[in-house]
């Protein structure tokens, strides 16, 4: 199926994600993708801060599909808050809670090698270092943009809480100044994306004029950390296959994880992430 016939079935489907739409913080940047002819997005999160939950009856560790969210904010999280969402939970024994800070993830449909290369370029440069792209069946070109700053942390086992009130205020404090460096990046890329967007716009103008297209390699601008620089050749970075956390002997201690295996996407199903209707046999 041509990548128009495609990109207009996906966008008119119902989304089924929990919440129904694009989270507010990346609205702009998903509706700015999804204008452009050679992109349109299959699943996103603007980045939050989780207590994910499961019990030990459920068999190994928590997932997502064993689990459930007892706290979940897009925004900045409240200590209140979430302390009285897990004291319902306190007094069972087969309850056990993490602390999640889960960073963006963005996951666009490509028309072509060329058009996920220069988005690529534009993800790491604005610090969304864990990108790349795959190729999948029917030669689907799926790019991940996605970052590294997340964070874990146990807080209740077997219905007690492992830590003090003061450490919970300091891991919130600490998934909150994540988050904010999470919408500094997702700025600089929406920055970033502009010229290129607008490039395959005007290339498919001059294509459909009957002209010559102009190539949207040429003077390409990316802004990384505050600084500019020009993109002359797109960057290939592999998508990691194997994420794992850092771990502890301390249970109470922070790690800074790359996890999506546990990262659900607030746009579209996790069941249907990435197949869609025509892939289906």
């Amino acid at each position: 199926m041509a990548f128009a016939s495609q990109k207009k079935q996906l966008l008119g489907r119902v989304d089924r994600s929990k919440k129904g739409g694009v989270d507010a913080p990346i609205a702009a940047l998903v509706d700015a993708i999804n204008s452009s002819p050679a992109y349109f997005t299959t699943s996103s999160c603007s980045g939050r801060t989780v207590v994910f939950a499961g019990s030990q009856d459920t068999g190994s560790s928590i997932g997502k599909k064993r689990g459930s969210w007892c706290y979940v904010t897009h925004g900045d999280a409240s200590v209140s808050d979430l302390i009285s969402s897990l004291s319902p939970h306190l007094k069972d024994t087969k309850f056990s809670g993490n602390i999640k800070f889960e960073p963006m993830i963005l996951h666009v449909q490509c028309r072509a090698v060329d058009d996920a290369q220069n988005m690529l370029h534009s993800a790491v440069a604005a610090g969304f270092r864990n990108s790349g792209m795959t190729i999948g069946r029917k030669q689907r070109i799926i790019l991940a943009i996605r970052s590294t700053h997340c964070l874990e942390a146990p807080l209740v086992h077997n219905g007690k809480l492992l830590v003090s009130q003061e450490y919970v205020e300091y891991l919130v404090d600490i998934a909150n100044s994540r988050m904010l460096e999470n919408k500094r990046r997702i700025d600089r890329l929406h920055s970033n994306l502009k010229g290129i967007l607008e490039s395959t716009m005007a290339r498919d103008h001059v294509v459909s004029s009957g002209r010559v297209a102009i190539s949207m390699r040429s003077s390409s601008s990316f802004s990384r950390h505050g600084h500019s620089s020009v993109g002359k050749q797109a960057l290939s970075v592999p998508l990691p296959v194997n994420n794992s956390c850092n771990s502890s002997t301390d249970k109470t201690a922070p790690s800074t994880c790359v996890d999506d295996s546990e990262h659900s996407t607030d746009q579209y199903s996790d069941e249907e992430d990435l197949v869609l209707p025509w892939e289906k046999t």
